[in-house]
């Protein structure tokens, strides 16, 4: 095997176990979507039929597959499973192995690390916003953490702490101007998007200052031309309660897909 040959075969194996990581956090994420909301434990007790509370074998609870292994039925009372458990599964691990893209090799960086982090608690924010309308401080505190030790990582490794503190000013400027608004709005905007703002910008900022920006525009354009057709739909009226934390996880994820070329599109009126 010569060096391409091997290099080519680390990169594959990389993506293996990203694709097995991203499908393990997967099934993590479908814990934090059913049991964050109720305050309940994370770690105990193990995966269990939400019907009749059999907890879960091994084999029973392998990540998407376990899914259609079960034929879609729990074993002990043989009714029907969700189909979002399997879709949260999906949605996640493809969200996480996205997350060390672009390139035929797997990208490592510490803003591909935050980014992946990130890629652990979009779906349940999403679910749990949508459906609650709130998001709960364990996922938004620990996403935060987590982007901000990957900052921190990468400030050490580089020692350019000019450009961590750019970094930092991201999240913590936009977070700023939504509470901000929290404040004067009158409930027109939630704490808890204010502390997702705070990940998501700083993690947006590891790449550059320009991908921020250009989330949170695109956080806003959707959210407001979702919020125009609820008017002219007259599903709602400017008083009606609109969670934005899905249009914030949106912009983060359509820019960071969309890369230089749709940023690049979103910020020329802004001449950025």
């Amino acid at each position: 095997m010569n060096s391409e040959q091997l290099t080519a075969f680390g990169s594959a194996l990389t993506w293996v176990t990203l694709v097995v990581l991203g499908a393990c956090f997967g099934s993590f994420a479908t814990v934090l979507e059913s049991r964050v909301p109720d305050g309940k434990s994370i770690v105990t007790p193990g995966s269990q039929c939400p019907n009749c509370k059999r907890e879960l074998r091994w084999n029973e609870n392998i990540p998407i597959l376990g899914f259609f292994l079960l034929g879609g039925k729990c074993k002990g009372c043989g009714l029907k499973i969700s189909t979002k458990y399997p879709l949260i599964e999906f949605t996640t691990a493809l969200l996480f192995v996205s997350a060390f893209t672009p390139g035929p090799a797997p990208q490592l960086g510490m803003a591909h690390l935050a980014t992946a982090a990130i890629a652990i608690v979009t779906v349940p924010l999403f679910l749990i916003d949508i459906k609650l309308y709130r998001l709960p401080n364990l996922l938004t505190y620990s996403a935060a953490i987590a982007v901000a030790i990957f900052a921190v990582t990468q400030a050490v490794i580089t020692g350019d702490w000019v450009a961590f503190m750019w970094t930092m000013l991201c999240g913590l400027i936009p977070a700023f101007l939504l509470f901000l608004i929290a404040v004067f709005s009158k409930n027109g905007m939630g704490l808890g998007d204010v502390k997702l703002v705070v990940s998501l910008g700083i993690a947006a900022g590891m790449f550059s200052y320009r991908s921020a920006i250009a989330t949170f525009v695109v956080a806003f354009l959707i959210g407001g031309l979702y919020s125009l057709g609820i008017l002219l739909t007259k599903k709602g009226n400017s008083k009606s309660a609109i969670p934005f934390g899905p249009f914030l996880l949106a912009g983060f994820w359509i820019c960071f897909m969309g890369g230089d070329f749709l940023q690049n599109i979103v910020l020329a009126p802004w001449s950025f």
